[in-house]
Protein backbone atom coordinates (compact mmCIF):
# COMPACT_ATOMS: atom_id res chain seq x y z
CA UNK A 1 0.00 0.00 0.00
CA UNK A 2 2.76 2.52 1.25
CA UNK A 3 4.21 1.82 -2.22
CA UNK A 4 1.10 2.72 -4.69
CA UNK A 5 2.21 6.29 -5.86
CA UNK A 6 -1.33 6.21 -7.23
CA UNK A 7 -2.98 5.45 -3.89
CA UNK A 8 -4.02 7.93 -1.16
CA UNK A 9 -1.50 9.82 0.25
CA UNK A 10 -3.18 10.10 3.37
CA UNK A 11 -3.44 6.24 3.29
CA UNK A 12 -0.25 5.79 2.33
CA UNK A 13 1.47 8.14 5.25
CA UNK A 14 -0.54 5.58 7.91
CA UNK A 15 0.33 2.37 6.43
CA UNK A 16 4.45 4.28 6.85
CA UNK A 17 3.58 4.88 10.54
CA UNK A 18 2.47 1.45 10.95
CA UNK A 19 5.56 -0.33 9.58
CA UNK A 20 8.13 1.93 11.53
CA UNK A 21 5.74 1.17 14.71
CA UNK A 22 5.28 -2.74 14.03
CA UNK A 23 8.42 -5.05 15.24
CA UNK A 24 7.24 -8.17 13.98
CA UNK A 25 8.53 -11.49 11.82
CA UNK A 26 8.95 -9.98 8.10
CA UNK A 27 11.81 -9.49 5.51
CA UNK A 28 13.03 -6.28 7.09
CA UNK A 29 15.69 -5.83 4.79
CA UNK A 30 12.89 -5.94 1.68
CA UNK A 31 10.73 -3.44 3.77
CA UNK A 32 13.53 -0.84 4.43
CA UNK A 33 14.73 -0.80 0.47
CA UNK A 34 11.16 -0.49 -0.19
CA UNK A 35 10.59 2.62 2.32
CA UNK A 36 14.06 3.81 1.26
CA UNK A 37 12.56 3.69 -2.75
CA UNK A 38 10.06 5.89 -1.45
CA UNK A 39 11.92 8.16 0.47
CA UNK A 40 14.00 8.73 -2.53
CA UNK A 41 11.27 9.22 -4.62
CA UNK A 42 11.80 13.04 -6.46
CA UNK A 43 8.02 13.52 -7.75
CA UNK A 44 6.79 11.52 -4.44
CA UNK A 45 4.64 13.57 -2.36
CA UNK A 46 6.75 15.39 -0.05
CA UNK A 47 4.74 14.28 3.32
CA UNK A 48 5.28 10.67 2.06
CA UNK A 49 8.77 11.40 1.82
CA UNK A 50 9.21 12.70 5.12
CA UNK A 51 7.22 9.96 6.90
CA UNK A 52 8.96 7.15 4.99
CA UNK A 53 12.40 8.57 6.70
CA UNK A 54 10.90 8.63 9.83
CA UNK A 55 9.29 5.06 9.55
CA UNK A 56 13.05 3.90 8.54
CA UNK A 57 14.27 5.99 11.67
CA UNK A 58 12.73 3.12 13.83
CA UNK A 59 14.02 0.07 11.51
CA UNK A 60 16.99 -1.40 11.46
CA UNK A 61 19.34 0.28 9.25
CA UNK A 62 22.42 -0.15 7.11
CA UNK A 63 25.20 1.96 5.23
CA UNK A 64 22.53 2.02 2.33
CA UNK A 65 19.93 3.72 4.72
CA UNK A 66 22.55 6.53 6.54
CA UNK A 67 24.36 7.40 3.25
CA UNK A 68 21.03 7.83 1.31
CA UNK A 69 19.96 10.19 4.49
CA UNK A 70 23.81 12.19 4.17
CA UNK A 71 23.25 12.79 0.27
CA UNK A 72 19.74 14.32 1.05
CA UNK A 73 21.04 16.18 3.89
CA UNK A 74 23.68 17.54 1.43
CA UNK A 75 21.08 18.34 -0.84
CA UNK A 76 18.90 20.97 -2.22
CA UNK A 77 15.40 19.26 -0.83
CA UNK A 78 12.83 20.91 1.22
CA UNK A 79 14.11 21.79 4.51
CA UNK A 80 10.75 18.79 5.74
CA UNK A 81 12.70 16.16 4.04
CA UNK A 82 15.91 17.35 4.92
CA UNK A 83 15.44 17.55 8.52
CA UNK A 84 13.49 13.85 8.37
CA UNK A 85 16.80 12.44 6.63
CA UNK A 86 19.08 13.83 9.45
CA UNK A 87 17.11 12.69 12.12
CA UNK A 88 17.33 9.36 10.40
CA UNK A 89 20.87 9.68 11.33
CA UNK A 90 20.68 11.04 14.39
CA UNK A 91 18.38 8.55 15.01
CA UNK A 92 21.78 6.34 14.57
CA UNK A 93 24.36 7.79 15.90
CA UNK A 94 25.42 4.35 17.88
CA UNK A 95 26.43 3.06 14.10
CA UNK A 96 29.99 3.82 12.81
CA UNK A 97 28.95 5.40 9.11
CA UNK A 98 26.31 7.75 11.26
CA UNK A 99 29.17 8.73 13.32
CA UNK A 100 30.85 9.81 9.86
CA UNK A 101 28.07 11.27 8.47
CA UNK A 102 27.16 13.60 11.32
CA UNK A 103 30.95 14.56 11.64
CA UNK A 104 30.91 15.20 7.96
CA UNK A 105 28.27 17.99 8.72
CA UNK A 106 29.72 19.51 11.68
CA UNK A 107 29.95 22.57 9.28
CA UNK A 108 27.02 22.74 7.51
CA UNK A 109 24.91 25.66 7.24
CA UNK A 110 21.59 24.36 8.32
CA UNK A 111 22.72 21.25 10.43
CA UNK A 112 25.94 21.61 11.58
CA UNK A 113 25.16 22.84 15.07
CA UNK A 114 22.65 20.08 15.55
CA UNK A 115 25.14 17.60 14.40
CA UNK A 116 27.90 18.35 16.86
CA UNK A 117 25.11 18.04 19.53
CA UNK A 118 24.29 14.97 18.77
CA UNK A 119 28.05 14.15 18.82
CA UNK A 120 28.08 15.45 22.43
CA UNK A 121 30.26 18.54 21.31
CA UNK A 122 28.02 21.10 23.21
Amino acid sequence: MASDHDGDDLLRIEALRVIGLYQGAYDGERIRKAILAIALREDEDDEVRVYALNALSFLDVGDLEIDASKQIVSSDEYISIKAAAFSLIAQHKHLPIAQEALQAMEEDKEFGKAAKRELGQF
